[in-house]
């Protein structure tokens, strides 16, 4: 280090002092990556990214800004502290699977340094956009791929008088001191802390309860469904629901794809409800049940009856959440509360294994000001929603129409504080857009580099409001390029998805609100005029009357699923063409397989997207809501 630079150094670590707030923060977030690598920050400067590395130990500490997570294109910083303890901080980008090179261009400022107590602890801070196309990554909103990498020993290293780097080699780091972790780093995972963080929990109203299976087996199965009914501490008064952590148990986290708690609810007066002695009368009895396949006929029909409002939802990398101080999820007084909880567990490797898994949710008697719900907007799960294969970009989108917020949301409104943006394995990018009389809004959440294992939600600062009239889409983009068939809607990690889990307050009577394309919708622009076949008969076609919605809906894939065929299928496989005649395949299922995507694709993408749909407003307790007109 130059002379100037000693003192520059040693000039900010005496304002250091002085000036806490500028040059020592306070920082707003952190993130282990691993059991001895840490790193902190500020999300809060609009223009400055000030970053801590923390390493147990001496030698070097290393992150980068990964597009992929891998070296290739990655923007990294690498800083240590040197036998006469003064601190370096180097900009390097990666060019593959071998040593960084050194960027000419040094957008990477150190602020403090040091080696003291067994740590090495490097801070800096650079701009989120630098402006150097050729070897920095601009940091947004989307999901950033952060790599590490730490080594006992210092690098090699020698720099001219003139400030010209002579010589530069760090040792390698070895397969066991490096890795990866998604992370949003410009915006905030959750609003708060976790309650039973070290030093965090002093409410004495604040409580906690673990929900988790109990060593239940998989065996040899790929996509598993596995449901089982807890009982949530009796309450003597309303408390407010207001968190949540995975509880995942070691050695099993790649396997478990999500975890979603549904309420469950009797209502005592609904005439549809055959039980009318409560809640605890009719679930009590479940409480000892070991659990089992969810949606299977082995399944008391009891659990899906009543247990469909949708509190908590978990899904793959994600840290979990924590609402905002304004409002919570409203656990009832006056009787017991049941949970139907369910683990998807993705299976691929047919392997067997036992699993405790679960939640830890925190609740409290401190009542916020609101209750909050979730409504689920997106693509109705159906084989209708199909994303071909062989694709470098395919879009789908599905609406929440504005004839459904009409009749579900007050005129006050209600306000949107989290996002939780959800597809499977092909998913790129997901927006979930917001249309007010006919104007298109800015986006309430933003995905443009989706990534299948950090699922976590995205906070909504400041909250959105949301008006009668109101219309959502949720609009996302796959990738498909290198698979050789495509995926259809469906509960599989392999079949495909698109939707957003809105967490919002105050609560209405809304849960779900979908759309699908309408059936000769989806099949003109495949080049089919009509088509027959018995399954048909099992399919609501056309669109159900009015006065028939509130029981009837079309094409619902869970009945499909389980007709009277031999084995689960996809319905498009057993639609046979009648007109015109069939070229490529027989069948809707085998045209989609045969199709040459590359050259059609783009114009059957426009046809869907342009295609009239199906509306689907739910309220609570799947109370279908009727609609006057399909969505144009």
């Amino acid at each position: 280090m130059l002379p100037f630079q000693k003192f520059k150094f040693f000039f900010s670590a005496i304002i250091c002092l002085i000036l806490v707030e500028n040059y020592c923060p306070v920082f707003g977030h952190k993130l282990d990556l691993s059991d001895d690598v840490s790193v902190t920050w500020n999300s809060t400067d609009p223009v400055w990214l000030t970053m801590e590395m923390t390493v147990v130990g001496g030698g070097y500490v290393a992150v980068g800004f990964s597009p992929q997570g891998a070296m290739t294109g990655a923007d990294m910083v690498l800083g240590w502290v040197d036998k006469d303890g003064v601190p370096h901080l180097m900009d390097l980008y990666g060019i593959g699977n071998t040593r960084p090179r050194h960027d000419e261009r040094q957008d990477y400022e150190l602020l403090y340094g040091s080696e003291t107590d067994g740590k090495t602890t490097i801070r800096f801070r650079r701009k989120w956009d630098t402006c150097d196309t050729a070897h920095d990554m601009a940091i947004t909103n989307d999901t950033i791929r952060l790599i590490w990498a730490m080594s006992e020993e210092d690098p090699v290293y020698d720099l001219h008088p003139n400030g010209t780097l002579l010589k530069f080699y760090p040792k390698y780091h070895g397969a066991e001191r490096r890795g990866v972790k998604r992370v949003y780093l410009r915006n905030s995972a959750h609003h708060v802390p976790f309650p039973d963080a070290p030093g965090e929990n002093e409410d004495n109203s604040v409580k906690f309860f673990d929900m988790k299976m109990d060593n239940n087996l998989i065996d040899r199965e790929d996509d598993i469904y596995f449901c089982k009914i807890a009982k949530f501490p009796t309450l003597e008064t309303k408390h407010h629901l207001f968190g949540y952590r995975p509880i995942l148990q070691p050695g099993n986290e790649r396997s478990i794809h999500h975890i979603i708690m549904y309420q469950c609810v009797v209502g005592p007066t609904d005439e549809n409800m055959p039980h009318s002695d409560g809640t605890d009368a009719v679930f009590r009895k479940f409480v000892d049940h070991p659990g089992g396949r969810c949606y299977t006929p082995n399944m008391p029909p009891e659990w899906g009856q009543y247990c469909t409002s949708i509190p908590i939802l978990w899904t793959a990398g994600s840290e979990g959440n924590i609402f905002p101080p304004i409002a919570g999820n409203p656990l009832e007084e006056g009787g017991s509360v049941y949970f139907m909880f369910e683990i998807h567990y993705d299976n691929p490797s047919l392997s067997t294994f036992n699993d405790s898994s679960g939640f830890r949710l925190f609740y409290t008697s401190n009542l916020r000001q609101h209750d909050s719900d979730v409504i689920l907007v997106g693509e109705k799960i159906s084989p209708f929603h199909v994303v071909p294969h062989g694709m470098e970009s395919f879009t789908t989108a599905a609406h929440c129409t504005a004839e459904c917020t009409q009749q579900t949301i007050p005129s006050t409104g209600i306000n949107v504080t989290t996002v939780l943006l959800h597809t499977h394995l092909s998913g790129r990018k997901i927006v979930l857009k917001h249309i007010r009389n006919g104007v298109e809004l800015a986006p309430i959440a933003l995905e443009n580099n989706y990534d299948f294992n950090y699922q976590q939600v995205r906070v909504v600062d400041p909250p959105r409001l949301l008006l009668p009239g109101d219309e959502l889409i949720t609009e996302c983009e796959y990738n498909t390029v290198g698979k050789n068939s495509p995926a259809f809607g469906g509960l599989g990690t392999r079949d495909e998805m698109c939707m957003a889990f809105v967490y919002y307050y105050p609560r209405i009577p809304l849960s779900e609100c979908k759309t699908q394309l309408e059936f000769y919708s989806f099949l003109n622009p495949l080049g089919i005029i009509n088509v027959t076949g018995d399954i048909l008969n099992e399919m609501e076609m056309p669109y159900a009357p009015r006065e028939n919605q509130s029981t009837q809906y079309p094409d619902n894939p869970f009945y499909l699923k389980n007709s009277t065929y031999d084995k689960p299928l996809n319905a498009l496989d057993v639609i046979l063409i009648s007109q015109p005649e069939p070229t490529l395949a027989n069948t809707v299922g085998g045209v989609i397989r045969n199709l040459n995507w590359t050259k059609d694709g783009s114009a059957i993408e426009k046809g869907w997207i342009s295609g009239k749909r199906y509306a689907f407003c739910t309220g609570q307790r799947k109370h279908h809501i009727p609609l006057k007109v399909l969505k144009n």
